[in-house]
């Protein structure tokens, strides 16, 4: 079985040059992992603030605190997982668009799972926020290391 290398900083990515083995893949899980789940843990808090204060103080619907809490809270986790988990070095403007597509797409899931948890199965806004948060922590760190920051280990 052929095994693929990945490129050196010096040769361009290219779409097969991505596909990584199992040791490649451990070796930024081991790194990059606890990074990503300390900043989001960070950017989760400031989340939870936001929403608090929507819902209670300024009495808006919870969705619609969602959604700001989510737009005020997506330039420091851009930011933070730049820094501190990916240590990334690439363009920022076509990481940052990245990363916000795929921020929207994650929220789109979010607010169906807020929808539904709270609206049909009845659950309290902040534990169905907790909830999505704690499920969609694997997926996001895939599609950020492999779609946004583009996984050069």
């Amino acid at each position: 079985m052929t095994r693929i290398e990945p490129p050196s900083p010096a040769q361009p990515l290219s779409a097969p040059a991505r596909v990584w083995s199992r040791d490649t893949l451990r070796v930024g899980l081991w790194r990059q992992l606890p990074a990503f789940v300390g900043n989001g843990g960070l950017c989760f808090a400031c989340n939870l603030l936001v929403l608090i204060a929507c819902s209670e103080v300024l009495h808006l619907h919870y969705l619609l605190a969602t959604t700001i809490a989510m737009a005020l809270v997506t330039p420091l986790s851009w930011w933070l997982n730049r820094r501190l988990a990916f240590r990334s070095s690439g363009g920022r403007v076509g990481e940052f668009l990245r990363f916000v597509a795929a921020t929207a797409l994650n929220f789109g899931l979010v607010l169906v799972a807020m929808w539904w948890l709270v609206g049909i199965a009845g659950w309290n806004y902040l534990a169905a926020n907790v909830f999505t948060a704690i499920v969609m922590t694997l997926t996001n760190y895939l599609v950020m290391r492999q779609a946004v920051y583009l996984a050069r280990e």
